[in-house]
This record gives structure tokens, sequence and C-alpha cells, in this order.
């Protein structure tokens, strides 16, 4: 008998521990960082105790197929976080395969509706008059921003006659930055930005614009779940989400001749920005009207 000792390879819930230290290094936002724990919670939840190098392919798949038929997306997105756990382990030398690595899942086809200028008048004349709700469409269909970045819309963010935002999706580094005139007005509304902001202002106790009714920052969640409730059909899958009023502001703006494409901080098609690189702080890109 030989003395030989090996070393046995960790449990998933011991290389997370490693693997959560890889992940704050590289830079991801809060959001990602919050998803990412939420996946990692949920293969811990099904296998935290298991030996990693003892999870087989075919029970890891038959597992996620068991999720996918309920949560397609979500699942694939767990799929995707621990291919990403078990290739660190490769690099790390922990293990030789991945059984993650050939996994693959049903193809799912969304197809989310277009959200209409009839819905989301409707949807709007649910909501009561002073639910801070109504003030988050307003803002919403007004300034066509994501939902991160309406709820980081401050009055600190108010000064010679804008509204200054940072936008920050896919874009940490650098973020695309604009300056939306207190004068804008949503075709769909009888009140401009500015008026929108001042009822804001009346309304929350804080910094942001938007403050639920506890007076605490409204979360983007809140958004999408408030818009399900008040929407058509609020229990129909493949109903338009809130992130739809995005579109519908694109659109009802480009009738009118509105610069749609500032208003959404999408990229030019040329180098422009490059060149009016001003090598200091960058500047806000104003919308005219």
């Amino acid at each position: 008998m030989f003395g030989f000792l090996f070393k046995r390879s960790p449990t998933v819930d011991e290389r997370l521990e490693t693997h959560w230290k890889i992940l704050l290094m590289r830079g991801y936002s809060d959001q990602t960082i919050r998803l990412k724990r939420h996946y990692s919670r949920i293969f811990s939840a099904q296998f935290g105790n298991r030996r990693i190098d003892k999870i087989n392919r075919i029970e890891l798949k038959q597992w996620l197929l068991e999720r996918a038929e309920n949560t397609p997306s979500h699942t694939r997105c767990v799929l995707i976080f621990i291919r990403d756990f078990y290739t660190e382990a490769m690099i790390d030398g922990v293990i030789e395969h991945s059984p993650a690595e050939y996994i693959k899942l049903p193809t799912v086809e969304v197809r989310r509706k277009r959200l209409t200028e009839d819905e989301f008048l409707r949807t709007y004349a649910r909501v009561p008059e002073n639910h801070f709700f109504r003030r988050a469409l307003e803002l919403a269909i007004t300034t066509g921003q994501r939902r991160a970045d309406i709820e980081k819309m401050s009055a600190e963010h108010v000064w010679d006659g804008y509204l200054h935002i940072i936008q920050h999706k896919g874009q940490k580094k650098h973020p695309k930055r604009i300056a939306l005139p207190l004068s804008l007005k949503s075709p769909l509304l009888d009140k401009n930005l500015g008026e929108i902001i001042e009822q804001c202002l009346r309304e929350s106790q804080g910094k942001t614009l938007l403050q639920n009714k506890h007076k605490k920052p409204v979360s983007r969640s809140q958004l999408s779940v408030l818009f399900q409730d008040y929407r058509d059909n609020p229990d129909k899958i493949g109903e338009p989400s809130f992130h739809e009023i995005r579109s519908l502001a694109e659109r009802t703006y480009k009738k009118i001749g509105i610069d749609t494409q500032t208003l959404l901080g999408h990229k030019h098609q040329k180098m422009t920005d490059i060149y009016n690189d001003t090598r200091g702080l960058p500047e806000y890109k104003k919308l005219i009207l």
C-alpha cells in the first residue's frame, strides 16, 4: 500500500468562495453582481455540498431542463454562470473537465409585444394622480431612459435648464452623458420635463426624484412590478414590459422630428465623438429641440 495522499476537489460552496473573488475583480456593475449572486444561490441550493468533480453532465443537464420548463430565460442565465464557474476552476487546475461545457437548452423565442400609445395612456390613467408610479411613467415616456437611469434621477442632476443623465448600461468605464432640456415634452402628455420634475420634488423628501410610499428611492424591480399590475392583461405572458416605454418614447418623438439618437444615448455612425473629445472630463451632449 502506498502512502500517496490525493487532495480532494472542493465542494461547490467551497469553490464559490474563490469564484466570488474572481468575479469581484472583473469590475462588474452592482446590478450584475446582484444577479450573479442570485444565480450562485440557486446553484448552491442544488449542489452546494457536492464535490465539483463528482457532478456529472447528465444530472446537471436534467436539473437545468426541468427548471427550463417553467423559467427558460432565467435558467439559461444560471447555465451561463455555471459554465463560467467551471471554466475558472479548470484554469486554476482544480478540475480537468466541465460538466456544463456541452449542455444546450431549448431555444426560447421571446415575442414581447411593443407598447402602443393607447396602451400606455390606458395604463397611465389607471394610476392614481398622487401615486409615485404616475411620476415614473411620466419620466419614462418623456426622457426615454432605462429603468436603471430613471431610478437614479435626482434634483442634483438639474442645472442650466437641463436634466443631466449619465447612462451606465454596458459602459461602466466610459458612460454616455446626455442633457435633456426641461422644455422637452412628450406628445402623449400635457406637461413638460421641468413640470414633471417639479411635481416629483413636491412629492418626494429625498435626493432622488422618485420615492415609494415608504419615502425610499424607487427600485427598477418596483417599476417593472407596478407596470405589470397596472397594464392591460397584467398576468398574460408576452405583454409589454416597463422597458417598452423607451421604445414608445423613441417612436413618438421621431414622428415630430426629435433627435432620438441623442435622446436614447445611442452611438454615432462615425467617429465624431472621438474627435470632439475634450481630453478632460467628458462633456454632456445636449439634445437640441
